[in-house]
């Protein structure tokens, strides 16, 4: 009984302390993604803690009735896709900047969210056994650093397409300023052959939408 009373105060103190923090501002296609925590008071109340009995588990987990956080997607605007994304300390190197290899990661993952929301699902495609992409060929010219809590957008659009083949241009951006610029051919293959082989039509399909002219990289 006193332990599950010093275990009531705990979470109430905790009740008090949260409540006073304030957060403002949502999660856009244009604004990385940040945590948070309860807004208000009352939200904050809705976080408690369950304390075992003698003969329960050791670690109980919170229990809370707050509405589960979603990864950020990004979106599309005159067939340019545009995903957010945010310098963390991981991301540098000696000096401070990014590490170059980081601006191929930051490309890979907004082409696979690229491709996502258009309606692509790559992983589906891998377990129904028809392919994979691969990068066959990829340019990438450096102009400017990004730097620890910088915030950038991935800019990319399709630039063309074979029965095999996905062309993709990308630039990461900071503001108005343009630090990468690159170009990627990806290969549908099967699997286990490596051999390129014809992309779903359904992809195909999707892919002629996303053609029509030069997008506007602003």
């Amino acid at each position: 009984q006193c332990a599950r009373q010093q275990g009531l105060e705990l979470g109430h103190r905790m009740d008090q302390q949260v409540g006073h923090l304030r957060v403002s501002g949502a999660v856009t296609a244009s604004s990385p993604a940040r945590g948070n925590f309860p807004v208000n008071h009352e939200s904050a109340r809705s976080v408690r803690f369950r304390f075992p009995r003698a003969d329960g588990p050791p670690n109980p987990a919170p229990v809370t009735d707050a509405p589960a956080l979603r990864p950020v997607r990004g979106t599309f605007s005159d067939r340019l896709h545009r995903l957010p994304m945010r310098v963390w300390f991981e991301d540098t190197d000696l000096s401070g900047v990014v590490y170059h290899a980081n601006y191929l990661r930051y490309m890979e993952r907004a082409r696979s969210d690229m491709l996502a929301v258009a309606g692509i699902d790559q992983r589906a495609a891998w377990e129904a056994g028809d392919g994979v992409y691969v990068v066959a060929d990829l340019t990438l010219r450096y102009l400017k650093p990004a730097r620890l809590d910088d915030e950038l957008v991935v800019m990319s659009a399709l630039k063309g397409f074979t029965a095999a083949t996905a062309t993709i241009k990308q630039r990461v951006v900071r503001g108005e300023d343009v630090l990468t610029d690159g170009e990627v051919l990806a290969a549908f293959v099967g699997p286990g052959s490596g051999r390129p082989r014809r992309q779903p039509r359904t992809w195909t399909a999707i892919f002629e939408q996303l053609l029509g002219g030069e997008p506007s990289w602003t």
